[in-house]
């Protein structure tokens, strides 16, 4: 069993802080306390969701966890395709430098391992049928 933390990109990061601390500022001054809260909550909850989003790698299975809010567990003999995107698509992944996952037969993940080819590597050990399609 392994984890892979997720990749963290800028191109995330600094969009969502320059939004939350303009906001934060305008809720500081014109004295909006309440405002200043709810800024404050959803911003300890997006840190909470970029320090727990992970995927784990068993001998079978595939599991993705992005805090309280998604988890999935997918048969890795169920995964068709593993291919490099930038797709910007909703996922539990921190980065844009992503990997999309295609299992069963219509569906699929995007996840951003930090260490990518290392991922890559062991669930094709694992499901030698899986094929991979890398941009470089």
């Amino acid at each position: 069993m392994k984890t892979f933390k997720s990749k963290v990109g800028l191109e995330i990061v600094i969009p969502i802080c320059v939004i939350l601390g303009g906001v934060s500022l305008l809720m500081i001054n014109e004295s909006s306390w309440l405002g200043l809260t709810i800024i404050i909550i959803t911003a300890v909850f997006i840190l909470h969701l970029f320090l727990t989003t992970d995927y784990t790698i068993t001998e079978d299975e595939l599991k993705i966890k992005s805090g309280f809010v998604y988890k999935k567990t997918i048969k890795i003999v169920e995964i068709k395709r593993i291919t490099e995107t930038r797709d910007i698509m909703s996922s539990p992944a921190n980065s844009i430098d992503r990997l999309e996952i295609t299992f069963n037969n219509f569906d699929r993940v995007l996840v951003s391992p930090k260490e990518k080819t290392e991922f890559i590597r062991l669930l094709t050990a694992i499901n030698p049928d899986i094929k991979v399609k890398l941009k470089s």
